[in-house]
């Protein structure tokens, strides 16, 4: 019997500064650094999903205007992940937000730059992620960051 396919949906908030594509991530208490994701519910879309997910993980209201960055990616054996880019202006360069959910986690959010490789302090599965947005991210923006 073949494995089940879980989908899960990526928010990816970005912003463009000074020539600078950033994605928002955050460093997980537990679990090392990751950008916003979780588990599509049943009857859910996956852009609902994601907008959901940034609410509940980063306590951000984003809105409908999400870009869907292609094709799920399996990104784990078990895990198909869809992933949805959201433009921002005037964000802080950083944050603290403690989760609602999972027994309330602390959660410290930073702009990734998106040229730079995820290093060691990056959860595993993230590494794939990243390159799935580094692949796709910039040809929807444009040069001029412009979505």
């Amino acid at each position: 019997m073949g494995r089940l396919i879980q989908g899960k949906a990526c928010a990816v908030p970005f912003r463009q500064v000074n020539g600078s594509l950033d994605v928002l991530a955050f460093e997980h208490p537990l679990a090392g650094n990751q950008l916003i994701k979780g588990g599509i519910e049943p009857g859910e879309n996956p852009l609902s999903a994601a907008i959901r997910e940034a609410r509940e993980e980063s306590g951000l209201v984003l809105g409908n205007g999400g870009l869907d960055l292609g094709v799920p990616v399996p990104v784990t054996l078990d895990s198909t992940w869809h992933f949805f880019a959201f433009p921002t202006l005037g964000l802080p360069d950083g944050w603290n937000f403690l989760t609602p959910d999972d027994g309330g986690r602390l959660f410290r959010f930073f702009w990734h730059p998106l040229r730079r490789d995820p290093d060691e302090t990056w959860h595993e599965a993230f590494h794939i992620a990243l390159d799935h947005v580094r692949a796709t991210l910039p040809g929807l923006v444009g040069p001029g960051g412009a979505a």
